[in-house]
């Protein structure tokens, strides 16, 4: 897996098959760490879905973007 932090309010989470985490980009705060969460979960649901439904998504990524409320 690859994460690439793109910005303050951008991730991307590239799936290869591989289990291995590496981490590019700008810095890994607090925000990013949650938003790898959200998307490490949502890449585990469908990964597990794409196996009982016999469909092979790899490779594929998720971007996870938020904004900040006033």
């Amino acid at each position: 897996m690859q994460l690439t932090i793109i910005d303050e309010t951008h991730i991307r989470l590239e799936i290869n098959g591989d289990d291995t985490l590496e981490i590019a980009g700008d810095t890994f705060g607090p925000l990013q760490m949650l938003a790898t969460s959200l998307a490490t979960c949502t890449a585990s649901v469908l990964h597990e879905y794409a196996t009982t439904a016999q469909f092979n998504l790899e490779p594929y990524a998720l971007d996870v973007h938020w904004r900040y409320a006033d």
